[in-house]
């Protein structure tokens, strides 16, 4: 389903879940202006095992950023840091809130067994730079292990589930592919778009420039044909 900036509908009282979504950028890797900079900024991903088969996931593998839900916590933020940590093995420092998106969702009803009711997942997205120092994966049942990935790797991955629905375990999940896209295009030319706009343009500074020339790379190559006529 796609998602998009706004409520996609209003329920009285309606069942809501935060998904809390972190973006890790570095630019530490940039060496040379003259080569392309499209294989030099890294962007942080994690790759989730496939659930066991007794498992009631339905989550299939892949590669996306760190993810999770706010259960517990008290706020997005402290959330995202967390499942950064517990995620990917790094500890976090938060830049800025990107966008809230927001779908439709299907929650078991509190009140009758095997009735499925509408409600809503706010996916909160934070820019967020992790520390240099890797301490290990938490969450050893969920995820197989993170990496830092150009851009160009990022973008040619296959994806995770195709169009015809087959499924590629090595493979990057489409919305977070998307997430990343609709990140880095407001990062570079809609940055008053952004919820934290001002905090991540200070972050961002000369560096910005890189990664609008990275990504107009990827342009040029036909990387990004998937997402120039999304809505």
């Amino acid at each position: 389903m796609t998602e998009t900036n706004n409520k996609l509908f209003e329920k009285s009282d309606p069942k809501l879940l935060i998904t809390v979504s972190g973006i890790a950028i570095n630019f530490d890797y940039v060496f040379s202006l003259s080569d392309p900079l499209a294989d030099q900024i890294k962007i942080l991903l994690v790759k989730n095992k496939k659930p066991p088969r007794n498992s009631g996931d339905k989550k299939h593998g892949g590669w996306g950023c760190p993810t999770g839900q706010q259960k517990g916590y008290k706020d997005a933020q402290g959330a995202i840091k967390f499942e950064t940590r517990d995620e990917a093995g790094y500890d976090s420092k938060i830049i800025g809130k990107i966008k809230v998106y927001s779908k439709k969702v299907k929650f078991p009803s509190d009140s009758e067994k095997g009735i499925l009711e509408e409600g809503i997942n706010e996916i909160h997205l934070f820019l967020i730079e992790a520390g240099e120092t890797f301490y290990g994966i938490r969450e050893k049942d969920e995820i197989e292990k993170s990496e830092w990935f150009t851009l160009r790797q990022v973008f040619e991955m296959p994806f995770a589930k195709s169009k015809d629905g087959e499924i590629n375990a090595n493979g990057v999940y489409f919305a977070h592919l998307q997430r990343l896209y609709n990140a880095f295009e407001d990062m570079v030319f809609f940055p008053e778009d952004l919820i934290d706009g001002k905090a991540i343009e200070k972050w961002l500074g000369s560096n910005k420039k890189l990664l609008k020339k990275g990504m107009l790379e990827l342009e040029k190559e036909g990387l990004l044909k998937s997402f120039l006529c999304d809505d």
